[in-house]
């Protein structure tokens, strides 16, 4: 977009696979881990706002994030190692959302599966990718916010931008 006026547009992939179509500018992607950042950018709009902080451990949002194989992670995590990927619990994405992404449990569920993985590295020792870890963010925004995370998302970051079909699973 330029001045309101399309000036260039492109899809990868395929539109529809049953049909063989061409994607266009009503295919709807999958954004999956682009998701992330949205996540982040609405935690520093709650930061902002003064509801959240960047470095108060997510129990003072959470109470139940107590991690089960090293209870410290569960007392010194921050929403800085929560959206970094620095905590060391163990990414079994696939114990939560199956290899097709059909989610096994209850929404609410999410934060004690989470406080349960494994631990896999030394806390703040290195960056491991957990979408889970991610999954506990939207449950601090929703406590922050008091609306679930993806409404959030959608009013304060999505409907803003003009990103009307745009929405979070």
């Amino acid at each position: 977009m330029h001045h309101g006026r399309l000036v260039f547009h492109h899809g990868e992939g395929i539109g529809n696979v049953e049909r063989s179509l061409k994607p266009d500018l009503d295919t709807v992607y999958l954004v999956a881990s682009c998701t992330k950042t949205f996540t982040t950018a609405a935690c520093g709009i709650l930061v902002d706002e003064g509801k959240l902080s960047w470095t108060e451990p997510v129990q003072a949002y959470i109470p139940t994030f107590k991690t089960k194989h090293d209870p410290e992670i569960g007392r010194r995590a921050t929403l800085v190692d929560l959206c970094s990927h620095g905590t060391g619990l163990a990414p079994i994405d696939h114990s939560v959302a199956g290899f097709f992404d059909e989610f096994f449990h209850d929404d609410r569920e999410e934060v004690s599966i989470t406080a349960s993985l494994p631990v896999a590295y030394d806390f703040r020792s290195r960056f491991l990718y957990n979408n889970n870890i991610l999954g506990v963010v939207g449950h601090v925004i929703q406590e922050a916010s008091g609306r679930s995370s993806s409404t959030y998302l959608r009013e304060r970051i999505f409907e803003p931008l003009g990103l009307l079909r745009t929405s979070t699973s």
